[in-house]
């Protein structure tokens, strides 16, 4: 089947209704349609310049916009192998990234995964904690801890350990159970309004006291 999708000109009205954002509210979908990227900066379909200080929001490009020795490398790549499934083979792009990182990351960490995003991460740490204690006999082993105030992503896994922006976890509960939150250890503003070193690490304390009573062996 083939179809052909247009592209926008620059002399074409578009409708940014016809796309939903998923983080924005009803009355926020008027937004602005942007078009391309250069360095630090957007530009919208009316040429209005835009500095991006979010990097993207939670999808990085960290590198900047508009990055022809990027695109030319993702090309090439494309034209060689498009995509090849990680479940039972290995390609040549993903075993080099494996050994740098290998090379480059503190400690001596020796296996690599790779996921399309933060919150696919959180999930994937969670499932990893919970099959490793799941095959060393220890099925009890299930609980989550997170922080109050942590931010961890939208996808129903890391929804449920998400600390922070509560309206976006809440309105799709009930989640899934298992997960537990202690307070962070944020001295700025600090939750249990204590000050530091006179608090005697007293969010240290909080983390202990959670794990006690929460059962020692149910901890994943």
């Amino acid at each position: 089947m083939r179809c052909s999708i247009r592209v926008w000109r620059g002399d074409e009205k578009m409708d940014s209704r016809l796309i939903m954002h998923r983080t924005s509210k009803v009355e926020w979908q008027e937004s602005p349609v942007m078009v391309r990227g250069e360095g630090v900066w957007l530009y919208d379909e009316k040429g209005r310049r835009y500095l991006d200080l979010t990097a993207g929001n939670t999808r990085p490009v960290h590198i900047g916009y508009g990055r022809e020795e990027v695109a030319r490398a993702a090309y090439e790549q494309m034209v060689r192998l498009t995509y090849m499934t990680p479940m039972q083979y290995r390609n040549e792009p993903s075993l080099a990234l494996a050994k740098k990182l290998g090379e480059i990351a503190p400690g001596k960490i020796e296996w690599f995964t790779f996921v399309c995003d933060g919150s696919e991460a959180v999930e994937a740490a969670i499932k990893l904690a919970r099959h490793y204690n799941y095959f060393n006999g220890e099925k009890r082993r299930y609980k989550i801890i997170s922080r109050r105030g942590a931010y961890h992503g939208v996808t129903n896994g890391a929804l449920r350990a998400l600390g922070s922006v509560l309206p976006m976890r809440h309105m799709m509960e009930p989640l899934g159970p298992g997960v537990i939150f202690a307070e962070s250890p944020y001295c700025f503003r600090c939750p249990l309004h204590l000050s530091y070193p006179a608090c005697d690490l007293a969010c240290a304390r909080d983390i202990e006291r959670l794990i006690e009573f929460e059962d020692p062996e149910q901890i994943s």
